[in-house]
């Protein structure tokens, strides 16, 4: 069950019950490890030691960033622990959009502008096929590369479920007896008259069935 915590003047901050996108605990663990060393990167991020966006490369040239005013509400004397010198938002269209300058090194950099473009998490397929329509989904973005993996997420979800059923019912089965034991015997072609006395003895026990080859 989905926990609730409550905020401010009683203010509940549940979960969105039908989201789509589930993780891990290896996963948790990660984006836990990055928002500590990285801090926040969901919003513009701006790294003033290259003078280059680390962080929502796309949304600026949206915004187109260049021709925006940038307000800036807090800032540092020096970056703190995740590298942040001044927080802030950009106005596009008379609305506010969070922005954030950092001074990183290019190793920083690099890891802060992969993880902002490897979303955490996996999308769990059962709830985003029966929660969400695929006109709205294609209308968010979700164009036939993504509908394809969609379909055969599902598809691999039916066979997963299918397979487990198959081998859910073979455990259930008895187990059959063995009804014959097959041996294959080699000799030297120098022992076969001593071999084959020892064979023809064996063969006439019941149920023994005897095959001669030779190469």
């Amino acid at each position: 069950m989905s926990k609730k915590t409550t905020g401010p003047k009683g203010i509940e901050f549940a979960p969105y019950k039908t989201n789509p996108r589930k993780i891990s605990g290896k996963q948790m663990d990660e984006l836990e490890k990055h928002l500590r060393q990285l801090g926040d990167l969901s919003g513009i991020v701006h790294d003033l030691n290259s003078g280059q966006i680390v962080g929502g490369n796309q949304r600026s040239k949206v915004f187109d960033i260049k021709n925006c005013k940038v307000v800036i509400e807090h800032t540092n004397d020096k970056p703190d622990e995740q590298g942040t010198v001044a927080l802030g938002y950009v106005i596009w269209e008379g609305k506010r959009y969070n922005y954030r300058q950092v001074r990183w090194t290019k190793e920083q950099c690099d890891q802060a502008n992969i993880i902002a473009n490897k979303a955490g998490g996996t999308w769990d397929w059962d709830v985003l096929s029966q929660e969400f329509d695929s006109d709205m989904l294609r209308e968010l973005g979700f164009d036939d590369e993504y509908m394809s993996e969609l379909q055969e997420g599902l598809e691999r979800m039916s066979l997963s479920e299918g397979a487990s059923n198959d081998s859910s019912e073979e455990t259930q089965q008895e187990l059959k007896p063995l009804k014959m034991v097959r041996v294959l015997l080699s000799f030297p072609l120098d022992t076969a008259m001593q071999v084959s006395s020892l064979i023809e003895q064996i063969q006439q026990m019941e149920g023994v069935e005897v095959d001669y080859g030779a190469n």
